[in-house]
């Protein structure tokens, strides 16, 4: 029952025919995706997250995962903010505008950029550049995200029936 109900609620998300996601889940999703790779951009010796902070190339790889697959929603400006609010507390770095890491990569060069297979991702590469998970690979986080919320809520109505 858990797992059709799940994937109904993945195809109601999902807007299948649309290249874009509007549900608050698109960030988190691209932003799990990355999470697979170490970006050397930053000192091997800082926790993960202020890794993820400091990382010019973690950064700008997720903004434009946010371009490519995310709505202009709000949820985006949203994740930026809290994401930056915990950055400039823990790490002493405030996250670049969005909007200034797009205006530096035209469409043209967002196109050649390199994508981020799933499979490439479990091996957990060090990476020396920007990079865009696949297609694929993203709608597995995304998917993966809405069943987790699904799940969280089932066992909470469960709980509550007990």
């Amino acid at each position: 029952m858990r797992a059709s109900s799940c994937l109904s609620i993945i195809f109601a998300s999902l807007h299948v025919t649309s290249a874009l996601y509007s549900v608050r889940f698109c960030p988190s999703a691209c932003d799990l995706t990355l999470s697979y790779a170490t970006f050397n951009d930053t000192d091997a010796w800082l926790s993960r997250k202020v890794r993820s902070c400091r990382s010019e190339l973690r950064i700008t790889s997720l903004y434009l995962c946010f371009a490519e697959y995310c709505e202009d929603d709000g949820h985006r400006e949203k994740w930026i903010d809290e994401q930056s609010r915990w950055c400039d507390e823990h790490a002493g770095v405030t996250l670049p505008a969005y909007q200034d890491i797009l205006d530096r990569w035209p469409a043209q060069n967002q196109a050649g950029i390199r994508r981020l297979s799933a499979n490439e991702a479990t091996s957990s590469p060090v990476l020396d550049e920007v990079v865009v998970p696949e297609a694929k690979f993203f709608e597995r986080a995304f998917t993966t995200m809405v069943c987790q919320l699904f799940q969280q809520k089932m066992f909470r109505s469960a709980s509550m029936i007990d």
